[in-house]
């Protein structure tokens, strides 16, 4: 494992755990939509370490830190709370329910090209702190910068579908916490 990255991870759990209760609290969520949104956390997760392995065994990117072909398991459930349930899920759910299909689509543009820069950036960023060292090796080229945000556009998708499997279209729900009318 990565030098002192154990430690992260619970704070890292924790703190995902905690932005998925703010990302529900703001998006109002019924409850059928926010287990739909778990689902698809869970779907994130698990296409993200399939993506992983795929990646690793086309030489598109690896851990350096680790001998398997993906990262600890930990990791996927960050990812899969955070990204899969808070962000993909959640807000594209709202994203869509607000602004039709014209804002799904703009989401599932621009979520890729901001994973693609986290992925590259956070990489560099960890390497330059001398903290952790390297996290993600990436090959060299344009196939492994592709192949990550096809890598987030697909989980984005897998995330979305799943919740819509589960809770139905976008505008299916009434948003929770609506008020009480007054009585007159």
């Amino acid at each position: 494992m990565l030098p002192q990255a154990d430690q992260f991870i619970v704070p890292l759990l924790a703190v995902s755990a905690i932005l998925l209760l703010v990302v529900a609290y703001f998006t109002r969520p019924s409850p059928r939509r926010l287990i739909g949104a778990l689902a698809g956390g869970l779907a994130f997760g698990t296409l993200n370490v399939v993506w992983d392995l795929a990646a690793h065994y086309a030489g598109w990117w690896y851990y350096p830190w680790t001998d398997a072909p993906y990262a600890p398991l930990p990791f996927y459930l960050v990812q899969g709370l955070f990204y899969g349930a808070a962000v993909t899920s959640l807000i594209g759910w709202r994203i869509q329910r607000r602004f039709g299909t014209r804002g799904l689509v703009g989401f599932l543009v621009l979520f890729p090209i901001y994973g693609a820069i986290h992925d590259y950036g956070g990489t560099a960023a960890v390497a330059s702190s001398g903290m952790l060292g390297t996290t993600i090796v990436f090959a060299p080229g344009l196939a492994a910068l592709l192949a990550d945000a096809v890598c987030y556009e697909t989980m984005a998708w897998a995330g979305l579908i799943v919740m819509r499997l589960i809770a139905g279209p976008a505008t299916a729900d009434r948003l929770a916490r609506r008020p009480v009318p007054q009585a007159a």
